[in-house]
């Protein structure tokens, strides 16, 4: 990796193309409830060709917010209730603030588990603000060294908006902080050292200022301005500035749009090995770092037209990205299409969409996907070639939802991850993740069926089958052959006691593991994690609860070698204001 400087010029232009750059507009026009493609959920007002992984009537909660075991950058199934956390959606003024009350949730429990979430909004006049606190931690005593392992999450975030006569404008800002022991490794401490932390922190801001029109489609539409900041261990940080805006000329049933699109990346990475060296030693320096920058820009052009039974949207993507690891610039251009007909109007809709382009994999998502990543992962940047996808959803009877659809996608240079030990002569070892890049092509089913069986008793059904094959693996890592499971949510005794429970099973897959200088592939085991929670409502404001959490028997398949945070059960209150 070459060394990169921020560069001031291009960050003026970022902001100065920022005037004129471009993302979609919400539609305010309401979608019947009984048509749920997958284009428009179940939100009214979620703008048209984004897919909702929510339901109005649930909180922000997301549950259990520690590490999950299947990669995350599956999609959710469409009715796998309560897994898709919504405060950044919030906090942005996507989503209106009455859907949800004002709240707080706090508990402990075992493994020194606590956990803390929050929801506030209130309107003043024409201005209204927001805010959300999530914190999530549990300790584990892993054997055989019995070290104490670490597994914590908290993030706060805020928002404000005001409406003026054709536009809302609006600021939001999140700081979050995460904290995972490195416990793959197991390392004789009173022997040996290194420079890999024990702990691996990253502390994080974000924050940024948009201006929407609130009043329909307009020829200068939207503009947004985002920026971010996150620092590693041993002198590692990561940061971006993104502009975007949208421009649309609505005329009857057909809408021209524009959307531009720039972001500029800036990462500082450990380059090299992480070495082991004998306790007692002289201090170990932080290691060398290197830097990475991309420069990302984008303009699509398009067109669209909607009916009551038929809409089309029909663009031209066109993108840039050079930096580090780019061999010049490169230049991408692909149809970008999504269509929704409606086969019986209100019953019966199929659905097709064609994506692709340009993704910069930075520290946020990196370690979004493993929080066990090491600062020794670098940022890439991915080439998704192409993604499909056809599917029907609709409903049988009153009470049945179905969502059923195949994909199939093209992606070069994809992250994958890479766990790499060195052994001493104690057997003890340093073990550490390394973020590395594969060419994947990944063909998947998915089903989907929501059964109400009445207002207080709804069961969620999903199942994902996955074939992959990658250029460098023999198999796409981490990526298990089948994903199914169930949710319930539910309430008895006048509404006084809710029950959610969650079941999902992940099959076998495959890992890479590095013993140097060698390489192997190793597979690994499928898994049954959990979810539980009921709570008693006292009255409208108190409430207590109790839930657990975990895989079933306690590994975590996902991350090779690594534990999971274990059993977690915990008990608390809820309060609503």
């Amino acid at each position: 990796m070459k060394t990169s400087r921020l560069k001031y010029p291009l960050l003026a232009a970022l902001v100065l193309v920022a005037g004129i750059d471009g993302s979609s507009q919400t539609q305010q026009k309401k979608v019947p409830t009984e048509v749920i493609s997958v284009e428009k959920g179940y939100n009214p007002t979620v703008k048209q060709g984004k897919k909702v992984d929510f339901s109005p009537e649930e909180t922000p909660s997301a549950g259990n917010k520690l590490p999950v075991s299947y990669k995350s950058g599956m999609e959710n199934p469409q009715f796998d209730l309560g897994v898709q956390p919504v405060e950044a959606l919030l906090a942005e003024g996507t989503v209106p603030n009455s859907i949800y009350p004002n709240y707080v949730k706090a508990a402990a429990g075992y493994n020194e588990s606590t956990f803390l979430e929050g929801y506030y909004n209130r309107s003043f006049g024409k201005t209204s603000v927001n805010a959300s606190v999530n914190h999530d931690r549990s300790v584990r005593d892993v054997s055989p060294l019995k070290d104490n392992s670490i597994f914590s999450v908290t993030d706060v975030s805020a928002g404000i908006k005001h409406a003026l006569k054709k536009y809302d404008i609006g600021a939001y800002a999140e700081y979050s902080y995460n904290a995972f022991t490195n416990n793959g490794t197991r390392l004789n401490r009173e022997a040996y050292t290194s420079a890999l932390p024990e702990v691996l922190r990253h502390n994080g801001i974000m924050g940024g200022v948009y201006l929407r029109s609130n009043s329909g489609l307009k020829v200068f539409d939207r503009l947004s301005i985002e920026a971010s900041y996150m620092n590693g261990a041993n002198k590692t940080n990561d940061s971006y500035v993104k502009a975007a805006a949208g421009f649309y000329i609505p005329v009857r049933k057909v809408t021209f749009s524009l959307d531009l699109s720039a972001a500029y990346y800036d990462n500082k990475a450990v380059y090299g090995f992480y070495d082991i060296r004998p306790a007692g030693a002289a201090d170990i320096e932080n290691p060398a770092t290197s830097s990475t920058d991309f420069t990302h820009l984008g303009i699509v052009p398009g067109v669209s037209y909607k009916n009551d039974r038929f809409e089309i949207y029909a663009g031209v993507r066109m993108e840039t990205i050079s930096g580090d690891h780019v061999d010049g610039t490169n230049f991408h251009i692909m149809p970008d299409v999504k269509v929704a007909y409606s086969i019986i109007e209100g019953l019966m809709s199929v659905y097709g969409r064609l994506e692709s382009g340009y993704r910069v994999n930075d520290m946020r998502t990196m370690i979004n996907d493993n929080p066990f990543a090491s600062p020794a992962s670098g940022a890439y940047y991915s080439h998704d070639k192409f993604k499909a996808q056809v599917g029907l959803s609709g409903v049988i009877s009153s009470s049945v939802r179905y969502d059923i659809s195949a994909s199939y996608s093209q992606t070069d240079g994809d992250v994958t991850w890479e766990n790499n030990r060195f052994y001493m002569l104690d057997n003890s070892y340093l073990s550490y993740y390394t973020s590395t890049t594969d060419n994947i092509k990944l063909f998947t089913l998915k089903a989907s069926v929501d059964y109400t069986i009445n207002p207080s008793h709804r069961i969620g059904i999903f199942a994902q089958y996955n074939n992959s094959d990658s250029e460098r693996f023999s198999k796409a890592l981490y990526t298990p052959d089948f994903r199914g499971g169930a949710s319930y949510k539910g309430s008895l005794f006048s509404n006084h006691l809710d029950i959610y429970g969650r079941l999902a099973y992940n099959s076998s897959s495959r890992a890479l593991f590095t013993y140097f200088p060698t390489s192997v592939e190793t597979g690994m085991d499928g898994y049954v994690e959990y979810q539980a929670n009921a709570t008693y409502n006292i009255n409208n404001r108190w409430g207590v609860f109790v839930e657990a959490n975990n895989t079933i028997d306690g590994r975590s398949p996902r991350f090779l070698y690594y534990k999971a945070p274990g059993f977690r059960g915990m008990a608390g209150v809820r309060f609503n204001f």
